[in-house]
């Protein structure tokens, strides 16, 4: 059970290569040179993820933490994280049918969310592959010879 687990960790490690390889890719591209405000929100959101805090995504946190709100910020009556995320959906999908159009790994953030989804798409060169673990060597005591 043991083995099927560090495999399993593997993978999955592997895949989060490939998503922070993808991030940063994307900041290192250019697309946000103008806009350091969606840059500082694509690094927000996808640093909460990778650190397995996704749950603490909120508009308000986003609010506050990344965009420097005070801790009085009100949602209600302030869509600064709404306009901005929905800019940043933008430029996103702007890259990815352009310059990124033949990344095997995409951001997405869908719609009324704000936590990052990592899309691996059909046909795209595929990831590198993540090494398989050195077998593990079972040896089987001689049985007692006879004389």
């Amino acid at each position: 059970m043991a083995i099927l687990q560090n495999n399993l960790d593997m993978v999955v490690a592997g895949e989060f290569a490939a998503e922070k390889a993808e991030f940063d890719h994307v900041l290192a591209s250019g697309i946000f040179d103008r806009s350091p405000n969606l840059a500082q929100l694509l690094t927000y959101v996808c640093t909460k993820y990778f650190q397995g805090t996704a749950a603490e995504i909120k508009e308000y946190n986003i609010a506050v933490e990344a965009l420097g709100r005070p801790p009085s910020f009100d949602q209600k009556r302030d869509s600064i994280v709404r306009v901005q995320f929905h800019r940043l959906r933008d430029r996103l999908n702007e890259y990815y049918h352009a310059e990124g159009s033949t990344r095997a790994v995409r951001i997405e953030i869908p719609q009324g969310q704000y936590i990052p989804h990592f899309v691996f798409v059909a046909g795209a060169p595929a990831a590198p592959p993540v090494p398989a673990p050195p077998p593990v060597a079972i040896t089987t005591p001689a049985p007692p010879s006879r004389r």
